[in-house]
């Protein structure tokens, strides 16, 4: 496991690649849409290839053979230079709209580092009679050197998947 990950993301980002609800973004570019990894590979999703194996081997099962079929001419591709890995798997971020939820490299740092944080240091307060609003949002964000919206959007992110 990812050093210092807390485990609740893992489970949300893993929640966002099976396509379930999850306050963890996921590229517009390839959105679940419902359908199977191998149909969502079929329509351009090179990446989740790379999670249909990685989930199997995690839950100790065979990885799908078209997975494994799709990764080796891939890896092949790269290995004569064919084309390089962005080229192969796509780039990790889309850089078609930088916009885009999951686009911006510092962005989706920021929420891999603070979504769940923030969530707890709202929930501490609250329990400590604060009322949930833009001003406490205000307060933590200036603690944690961004804005309260931000703060905001990941705390009603959060308590919206774990509402489920």
């Amino acid at each position: 496991m990812t050093p210092d990950l807390d485990p609740r993301l893992r489970q949300a980002i893993i929640a966002a690649v099976r396509g379930e609800q999850s306050p963890w973004p996921i590229d517009e570019h390839h959105p679940p849409r419902g359908g199977t990894f191998q149909q969502r590979f079929d329509r351009g999703d090179l990446q989740i290839m790379l999670w249909a194996i990685a989930l199997a081997a995690e839950n100790q099962e065979q990885p799908p053979k078209w997975a494994t079929d799709a990764l080796m001419e891939k890896l092949l591709q790269v290995s004569v230079a064919a084309k390089d890995w962005d080229g192969v798997f796509g780039p990790t971020r889309s850089p078609r709209d930088r916009k885009a939820p999951g686009a911006n490299e510092h962005k989706i740092a920021q929420r891999a580092s603070y979504m769940f944080r923030c969530y707890d240091i709202v929930k501490k307060r609250s329990s400590k009679g604060e009322s949930i609003t833009g001003a406490l949002f205000e307060d933590i964000g200036k603690e944690l050197g961004f804005s309260g919206s931000i703060v905001g959007d990941y705390y009603y992110a959060v308590k919206a998947w774990l509402a489920e």
